[in-house]
C-alpha cells in the first residue's frame, strides 16, 4: 500500500497491490485495486486477466468473460493468453 500512498498515478503500483489482495483472496479489494490500475493505464492487459480471475472468483461470470476478451485482444501474444482462452470456455459453458 505504500506504494500507491507514494505516488498514486502509477498504474503499476495498484497493479501489484491488486495481486497481493488476488492471492490472499481478497476478492473485494483485489477487484478495486486492478480497476484502479486500469483506470490508470487501460493497456496494462494483465490487470484485464487479474480482474477476470477474480470476478470469475465472484462468480460475476459476464463481467469476468470480458475482462478475459479484453486481455486476449490487448495481448495476444501474453503468457496467459490459453488460460484466459480455456477460462471463457468454461464460463461460456455455465450460461
Amino acid at each position: 500500500q505504500k506504494a500507491v500512498t507514494v505516488d498514486s498515478s502509477r498504474a503499476l503500483a495498484y497493479y501489484n497491490l491488486a495481486t497481493v489482495y488476488h492471492a490472499q483472496d481478497q476478492w473485494d479489494q483485489a477487484v478495486d485495486a486492478y480497476q484502479q490500475a486500469l483506470t490508470r493505464d487501460a493497456s496494462l492487459y494483465e490487470a484485464h486477466f487479474g480482474l477476470g480471475s477474480v470476478l470469475e472468483q465472484k462468480q460475476q461470470w459476464q463481467n469476468a468473460l470480458k475482462q478475459y476478451d479484453a486481455y486476449i485482444v490487448g495481448r495476444p501474444d501474453g503468457n496467459y493468453v490459453q488460460e484466459a482462452r480455456d477460462r471463457m470456455g468454461i464460463l461460456i459453458k455455465k450460461y
